[in-house]
């Protein structure tokens, strides 16, 4: 309901370039990756058709990879679709060569479910989450189930050691966790198990806290 109400609204702001964004900028997190190394083409798929509500002129799937993983997408998604962000965080516009474009952005995932949903009556009720840090025995790409606890992610990865902190998130964004029992809900692919609180290099706009649930 949420994704139908958001491309809704931006079919109401005409935007010009609507953008499937797998460019993930935080160091621990590889999900998007992992849905368009096994699904480019149903992403892509996805895209178009999210774009015949919103009506924008282009449409581009945005990735931060090297150069011989951004052109074996482009082999498969056509010349021209895929567009490189060259900056990590904080991430630079993606079309640099159009500061002026009205540009909207969607996730891999969600384009990937909205194709799924469509051509083949699948309810969203999964996602591919990225478990990774120093706490973690095994770091990696899972599909898991929306509601499933942090615990049971975790304990089916192996843990290397007791985690400290438990982030769902990435290490700039996420949200940490005071309990393993909170369930991975939609919008959350990366859960981080970490040994110690991670200390971000200060700078004059920038601060990074962290709320518990």
């Amino acid at each position: 309901v949420y994704k139908r109400q958001q491309l809704s609204e931006w079919h109401g702001r005409a935007p010009d370039i609507l953008v499937a964004d797998g460019a993930e900028t935080e160091p621990y997190a590889s999900a998007a990756w992992a849905v368009l190394n096994e699904s480019a083409e149903e992403v892509y798929r996805g895209l178009q058709l999210a774009n015949t509500v919103i009506g924008a002129a282009r449409q581009h799937v945005a990735v931060l990879l090297p150069k011989d993983r951004r052109r074996a997408l482009e082999g498969r998604l056509g010349r021209g679709v895929v567009i490189p962000v060259r900056s990590k965080y904080p991430a630079g516009p993606l079309l640099p060569q159009a500061p002026d474009a009205v540009v909207c952005r969607v996730g891999v995932q969600a384009c990937l479910a909205l194709l799924r949903a469509v051509e083949n009556g699948e309810a969203h009720t999964a996602c591919v989450l990225t478990v990774a840090g120093g706490a973690v025995a095994n770091p990696q790409n899972v599909r898991v189930p929306f509601g499933t606890t942090a615990g049971e992610i975790l304990r089916t990865c192996g843990l290397a050691s007791d985690p400290q902190y438990v982030i769902f998130g990435d290490a700039m964004t996420g949200v940490a966790a005071d309990s393993l029992e909170y369930p991975i809900l939609p919008g959350v692919t990366c859960l981080l198990a970490l040994t110690e609180r991670p200390v971000p290099t200060q700078r004059p706009c920038m601060a990074v806290s962290y709320t518990h649930l």
